[in-house]
């Protein structure tokens, strides 16, 4: 649930924050990227902040490390929160649609709710891809088995898939702002 809760904040923040280019503002694509990702990044701080006081401190939950719960957490909510603006960048309204239908399809898919090994074998090839497979199980790691070396390997599967978004976002939000550029103005 902790997954769930990071990739729902993201989409939330979607929801309520104007992602979108606004043709009013002359700044381009890069400082517009930079200014989203920002407000983003600050939005999932604090929720990773919340969250993890809420389920150290209400819940009592022992973790193998808590440094390395608060890191795992911040990178999952941090990729999360960068995969959701790609989409939203790339594709508009259309792109917060498909933040929640792939929030179904890993749900669906990552055995966090259901046991992937009784599942479909496309599907669950599929979400053993996904980043909401990856956060899974770098939260396993950090919260009880404590293997460090897998929870690396995890983590640094989610960190290039945030690199991957994050430059994805931001080459089509570079895009974006040079077509508006080049459109004369009155």
């Amino acid at each position: 649930f902790l997954s769930l809760a990071f990739y729902v904040g993201g989409i939330m923040a979607a929801n309520i924050l104007p992602l979108g280019r606004r043709q009013d503002l002359q700044v381009n694509g890069t400082q517009h990227f930079i200014n989203k990702l920002g407000l983003k990044y600050l939005i999932a701080l604090v929720q990773v902040l919340f969250v993890d006081l809420v389920i150290l401190f209400g819940f009592k939950v022992h973790v193998a490390s808590v440094p390395l719960f608060i890191l795992s957490s911040i990178i999952v909510s941090l990729t999360f929160m960068t995969f959701i603006l790609m989409l939203v960048t790339l594709f508009g309204v259309a792109g917060k649609f498909m933040a929640v239908t792939l929030l179904v399809l890993q749900l669906a898919t990552c055995g966090g709710t259901f046991p992937g090994e009784l599942s479909n074998p496309v599907l669950s090839k599929i979400g053993s891809i996904l980043p909401m497979a990856h956060s899974l199980r770098s939260f396993q790691e950090v919260i009880s088995l404590g293997d460090w070396a897998q929870l690396l390997q995890q983590l640094l599967i989610l960190l290039f898939y945030l690199v991957i978004a994050g430059g994805i976002g931001w080459v089509t939000s570079h895009l974006q702002h040079s077509k508006s550029s080049i459109e004369p103005s009155r």
